[in-house]
């Protein structure tokens, strides 16, 4: 495969690149320029996405600086957190209206964004402070996410004044922002998530050539991280993470930040960054990706077998709209590295089951945060106006166009099944490909194509790993003869306007795994769409069912991806996609036949009930989320809770605690470990189990001995509930 000509090319939008890459690129996207969606879900959403944002008034949004540089500042605050200047989403605004308008040619949006840089550009001072307040809470993270929206207001409308703002604020970041503390992992004080400052950075030296872009990324290179990726050490990154203020790494950024490897990998051509990034996407996807595609359990990264565990000890598994970006940039930098339709697998996993799954955005901002898949149900809900997602929400949809389809000089490379539109120039020769579909719905698509002249060129089609057999490729109604390279079902010929392409990929019902050494947790998808049984009862699958679901299930219509039971005996069953389902509506996606859930309220408790509390545990530094997590907590000595189960396993679910203890574990009388619950932060999951008892009865009692790690702050203990095994 030849690689691309980066002398010729440009990189999205009018602005050509003044920097070639120096890394090897063997595909590229188009980048916002000349793809359409055509009428689907996608489509609606990105439409209802973009009236949401384009309807917030100019004057709420750029209220808080002008009152900070001492201007007239008409208009209500937004609130949340763009009100209080925590983690402000201006920046990512700019980005969205930016992209919105290169993708769409909406002038009204184009109108707006450049307007409210403007009116933001008059607010900079002297000095070049910019910030939206006195005080914000995380410098690092609005330069960076202001160099992205300025950047891009630059590539992708071609206004130059985004330039002058872009050199005014670098020469205040040059001057005050901290790199003495940026190996912090999360919250640090002072140097807050900026993980993809390398970048923006090095986005602002390949579009204007200036040096300083280029220095000042390299200075917040993550290599302290990178390494582990480097050596393939996964256990060495975790162990590293335990250091950190959160005792592991917070997810998103440290997903995020291999963006950053990505453009280091395009500005020096060094090939430690292009392993870096191939080594995370396998790591990640060994270890800490669900089957919906998302990640970070309560925001962190997982040790082994802690993935699983999250499902049933916490709520709060994906955060969304953040981590959904995050794998459409690192996968599409991947795929231009490597042209490798590999890469194309996790970008439409979280198209479906990710951000194309959650809630629309409410009027005050609050968008779903979190993806929720607990083992003994779930629902969808909103939380954290203003939130950072709720700046990387119109980041997603705008880059659906940028997912569709890869080019290079041989030809066009077709990655997701959308209806979409694709148009295309080769040797002067005008080509449009239109893709027609209505998938995941269906198991087809069909292609035309337009050209002003006969042209030889690839047509590549992206096998998918859930198809059950290869790709059936027809070329005017007859079977093409097609061959696989690199994940890709290739054609290559002489093609004539109005020559039509139709695609088949089988797909069926079937059992997905978490762990691949584990029967369960399992869940069902179709395609790459998981479905979730939807009402206030899980069903009861037994083991033979739930590795048969294609024998228990039916669909239920052609247009419809709902499926229900096929007898009497399981004719109350229903499943349908996760992203259908509503705000507060219940469902249940991963099931586990020897899952037997006992929560703290039916636990016995002693020597008196007193002795116990029932608190509400949440996460230090996490803004306004509010996490509905309860736990029985006791501090006094002598204090216990028991219970008496049948299996051959017990599991003790609670949390780290800033002032948790020591406890003591007794299984029928005998004494079988001292644990310790302390944690530098409350509410990070926690886990004990106890396997490979005699089957039969046997009692669990936890005592509280007033003992606690040096640098608890007390003596607590708590408990969510126990799982048999």
């Amino acid at each position: 495969m030849p690689e691309i000509d980066d002398s010729i090319s440009r990189i999205g939008g009018p602005m050509e690149v003044k920097i070639a890459s120096k890394g090897r690129r063997y595909l590229e996207s188009f980048n916002l320029t000349g793809v359409t969606l055509q009428d689907n879900f996608l489509r609606n959403q990105y439409k209802q996405v973009r009236d949401f944002y384009f309807s917030l008034p100019n004057d709420s949004l750029l209220q808080g600086f002008r009152a900070r540089a001492g201007f007239p500042a008409p208009g209500a605050s937004l609130g949340g957190w763009y009100g209080r200047d925590f983690f402000n989403s201006f920046g990512q605004l700019l980005s969205a209206f930016s992209r919105m308008y290169c993708a769409t040619e909406d002038e009204e949006i184009k109108e707006k964004v450049v307007y409210i840089m403007q009116e933001w550009g008059r607010t900079v001072e002297p000095d070049g402070f910019f910030f939206y307040s006195r005080n914000p809470n995380a410098p690092h993270y609005f330069y960076d996410k202001m160099v992205g929206g300025l950047v891009d207001v630059y590539q992708y409308t071609g206004n130059e004044d985004a330039l002058t703002y872009l050199q005014k604020i670098t020469q205040w970041a040059r001057r005050h922002l901290d790199r003495t503390n940026k190996y912090a992992h999360c919250f640090g004080v002072g140097s807050t998530e900026w993980y993809t400052l390398p970048e923006n950075l090095f986005r602002a030296y390949v579009l204007t050539g200036d040096e300083q872009y280029r220095i000042l990324g390299s200075d917040f290179l993550y290599h302290d991280y990178y390494r582990f990726y480097e050596k393939n050490d996964y256990l060495g990154l975790m162990r590293a993470g335990r250091n950190s203020e959160w005792h592991r790494y917070h997810a998103y950024s440290h997903v995020n930040t291999l963006s950053s490897a990505a453009m280091a990998y395009w500005v020096s051509g060094d090939h430690i960054y292009l392993k870096v990034l191939k080594n995370a996407y396998d790591m990640l996807q060994n270890t800490q990706v669900f089957n919906t595609g998302g990640f970070g359990p309560v925001e962190t990264f997982t040790f082994p077998g802690q993935r699983t565990e999250s499902l049933y000890a916490e709520d709060f598994h994906f955060e969304s709209p953040c981590g959904s970006w995050a794998v459409f940039k690192l996968c599409r930098y991947l795929m231009e590295f490597t042209g490798s339709a590999f890469y194309g697998e996790w970008p439409e996993m979280v198209l479906y089951n990710g951000i194309g799954a959650s809630l629309p955005v409410k009027p005050n901002g609050e968008v779903m945060y979190f993806s929720n898949y607990h083992i003994n149900g779930g629902y969808k809900g909103s939380c954290n106006p203003w939130s950072c997602c709720t700046g990387t929400f119109p980041l997603d949809v705008a880059e659906y166009h940028n997912q569709i389809y890869y080019k290079s000089v041989e030809g066009i490379y077709v990655d997701l099944y959308v209806a979409s539109q694709a148009n295309w120039e080769k040797e002067g020769n005008r080509i449009t490909l239109k893709q027609v579909t209505d998938f995941p719905l269906s198991d087809r698509s069909s292609f035309s194509l337009s050209m002003e002249k006969p042209i030889r060129f690839l047509l590549a089609f992206r096998q998918p790993s859930w198809c059950k057999s290869e790709l059936l490729i027809k070329i005017n109604g007859k079977n093409a003869d097609a061959y696989s390279q690199n994940g890709w079902r290739k054609i290559e010929r002489v093609w004539n306007d109005g020559d039509t392409v139709d695609i088949s990929f089988p797909m069926q019902l079937r059992s997905v795994y978490l762990e691949k050494d584990q029967a369960y947790p399992v869940a069902f998808s179709y395609g790459p769409v998981i479905l979730v049984s939807h009402g206030d009862v899980r069903p009861a699958f037994t083991q033979k069912e739930l590795n048969q679901i294609d024998e228990m299930l039916v669909r239920d219509k052609s247009d419809s991806l709902r499926f229900s039971g096929k007898s009497r005996s399981n004719a109350g069953i229903a499943f349908k996609p996760f992203y259908e389902m509503g705000e507060g509506e219940q469902y249940f996606m991963y099931f586990d036949p020897y899952n037997i859930r006992v929560s703290h309220q039916f636990l016995a408790y002693g020597p008196d009930r007193s002795f116990w509390s029932v608190e509400g545990l949440g996460h230090e530094g996490m803004g306004d989320i509010t996490l509905r997590i309860q736990a029985h907590i006791s501090q006094k000595q002598g204090a216990y809770f028991k219970h008496t189960f049948h299996g051959t396993g017990i599991r003790w679910i609670g949390n780290q605690l800033v002032n948790g203890g020591m406890a003591d574990i007794y299984i029928d009388g005998s004494l079988v470990d001292r644990v310790d619950q302390y944690g530098p932060v409350t509410g990070i999951p926690w886990m004990w189990e106890k396997k490979a008892l005699d089957e039969g009865e046997h009692t669990l009692r936890v005592e509280v001995p007033n003992e606690k790690n040096l640098n608890s702050k007390g003596y607590s203990v708590s408990v969510k509930h126990l799982t048999v095994l």
